[in-house]
């Protein structure tokens, strides 16, 4: 038998930061990334992943301060895109490996090349609440959250004809999409100079 194998991977990746924040009670932020990965065809190998959040501290406005048992309140939602970079090394190269054929040794194709292959996606939404009671002795959270990927790179099968050990050929088509909510809460029961108790 043969074999050995060689690999190597790059990652560059520019990015930008704002943040505003007003009276702390109006919070902005906004970025921007430019990541380029070597597991990705030259014509698509940079990809531009914009994100941007505002938050608004409902309880500093004027018209909140009568309300005395509430400590703190907070609405705020995101939204953000990112690409995965764990694709492997080479997915859209046409590869050759050690091969055997009857009793010598050699190299044969196993892998077919894609140079159409993109980045894979994901876009990302978030929305939630924050409270607090009691001079915060008491806070409740509360998110609603989407991941929708796209472009998902999957094998997809060729004909057995083609002689690919692997049968397939990656390509940009899957599509995954999570969501869901998130509660949580959290009481400070006993708050001693020496002893604090807390539940959540």
């Amino acid at each position: 038998s043969s074999g050995g194998s060689l690999s190597q991977n790059g990652f560059n990746s520019f990015a930008g930061r704002v943040n505003y924040n007003y009276a702390q009670k109006y919070f902005i932020q906004a970025s921007v990334r430019r990541d380029g990965i070597s597991s990705l065809p030259e014509t698509n190998r940079y990809g531009t992943f914009p994100g941007a959040s505002v938050g608004w501290t409902i309880s500093k406005e004027s018209f909140m301060s009568g309300l005395s048992v509430l400590s703190d309140l907070k609405v705020r939602a995101s939204y953000a895109e990112v690409g995965n970079t764990n694709i492997g090394n080479y997915p859209y190269l046409g590869l050759y490996s050690s091969a055997k054929y009857s009793d010598y040794n050699g190299i044969a194709f196993s892998q077919i090349g894609n140079d159409q292959l993109q980045w894979e996606k994901s876009k990302k939404i978030d929305i939630g609440l924050d409270a607090a009671f009691a001079d915060n002795k008491y806070k409740f959270t509360f998110d609603y959250f989407e991941n929708n990927q796209d472009g998902l790179i999957l094998g997809v099968p060729t004909p057995p004809s083609f002689g690919i050990p692997s049968n397939v050929i990656n390509k940009n088509i899957g599509k995954l999409k999570n969501w869901g909510y998130e509660f949580s809460a959290e009481a400070l029961l006993i708050n001693k100079k020496d002893f604090r108790l807390t539940v959540d």
